[in-house]
């Protein structure tokens, strides 16, 4: 569902999803908080699985297209730390 929001460029949705937030006042309130930090490789294997780097690389790009380098880096790691074999996550950040 996350990635057909972010192929829709509902990216307050497809961040409401992959955050846990409800609502789109809730996910633009989540996009506020600029100290927040992306799920943990651990979070995100427990809540997605064995597809929890890709949650985390589609996160990435939600946050990269909102101008939100810096945190959009930081998923792209984390995706790297669940499966080093996405070699997408070497080359965008």
């Amino acid at each position: 569902m996350a990635r057909c929001c972010a192929d829709l460029n509902r990216l307050a949705e497809c961040e409401a999803l992959l955050t846990g937030c409800r609502g789109q006042q809730q996910a633009a309130a989540a996009a506020a908080a600029a100290g927040e930090a992306p799920p943990s490789p651990e979070e995100a294997r427990e809540r997605f699985g064995d597809a929890g780097a890709f949650a985390l690389r589609i996160l990435a790009g939600v946050f990269g297209a909102t101008e939100r380098r810096s945190r959009a880096a930081e998923c792209e790691r984390r995706a790297i730390r669940l499966n080093p074999l996405l070699w997408g996550a070497f080359q965008v950040y």
